[in-house]
């Protein structure tokens, strides 16, 4: 008998990390990347794109571009001669280049980035073309699959010169970005009633213990206001109304009667006879 072997604690916490971390991705606010609708926000514009520019002196520029989900573009962008035959030069498995017979007058490696809300891309990479390396920059919105054809505009050199082009859209029934219900093909992330569901991401769980829980700062504790004793009202001071002392009239003092004293009469001493 051959005895059981007892499963490791670390492999049975990974195993459980595992499965956890996936759902804990797709929920706002726990890591996972998402727009407002809580959808996991995805690269719509993964795939090949072909795109041609009418150049100078009836050259024909060919555009061929891979996009990743990691928002990264790449691809070529070939200058045919105008004096041949049409011819379409595009990118094929293990790098070679398969090419009609138009000559061909050089090969620009491109490499670059998307916008994957927009579809908005800028590549740049260098070109030979008659014995001289020249820069090349191409910008341009991608199209979505079944709709219109994207545009692109190219620059080669720094004359500022810059070539119009469009970009054939990729065949159906890949829904535009956001994803339609019973869709072949649906966005990233997968549908109710998709025929084909993406599977969801592929998250490496974190060894425990290796990343401490953060210390958490106590918040300060709030001093309470002091209860402010209002001031008292101040009892205003009354100023009496001063009194009006009342008018005196002098009593008028009656005049006394002088009566006049009476003058005494003269006394007429007689002159003896004979003394006169």
């Amino acid at each position: 008998m051959i005895p059981k072997k007892k499963m490791s604690p670390w492999l049975a916490v990974a195993g459980c990390a595992v499965a956890i971390l996936p759902v804990v991705a797709l929920v706002p606010g726990c890591g996972g990347s998402s727009n407002s609708l809580g959808v996991p926000t995805t690269n719509a514009f993964v795939g090949h794109y072909n795109g041609t520019a009418a150049l100078s002196g009836g050259e024909t520029g060919v555009l061929s571009l891979d996009v990743k989900s990691d928002t990264t573009a790449s691809g070529t962008f070939t200058v045919n001669n105008g004096a041949a035959s049409v011819a379409r030069a595009r990118l094929v498995a293990g790098g070679s280049h398969a090419v009609g017979t138009r000559a061909v007058l050089g090969i620009a490696q491109l490499a670059g980035a998307i916008d994957t809300n927009s579809g908005v891309f800028q590549v740049t990479g260098s070109i030979t073309l008659n014995g001289a390396t020249q820069t090349i920059g191409v910008t341009g919105t991608l199209p979505v699959a079944g709709g219109a054809p994207g545009t692109f505009t190219v620059q080669i050199g720094s004359t500022g010169t810059t070539f119009p082009g469009t970009i054939a859209a990729p065949a159906g029934p890949t829904p535009t970005p956001g994803g339609t219900p019973g869709s072949a093909t649906p966005t990233p992330g997968g549908t109710p009633g998709s025929k084909t569901p993406t599977p969801g991401p592929t998250v490496t769980p974190t060894k425990p213990g290796l990343t401490p829980t953060p210390k958490v700062t106590p918040t300060p504790k709030t001093t309470p206001t002091p209860k402010t004793t209002p001031t008292p009202k101040a009892t205003p001071k009354v100023t009496p109304t001063p009194q009006a002392t009342p008018k005196v009239t002098p009593t008028p003092q009656a005049t006394p009667k002088v009566t006049p004293t009476p003058k005494p009469a003269a006394t007429t001493t007689p002159i003896p006879p004979g003394q006169g």
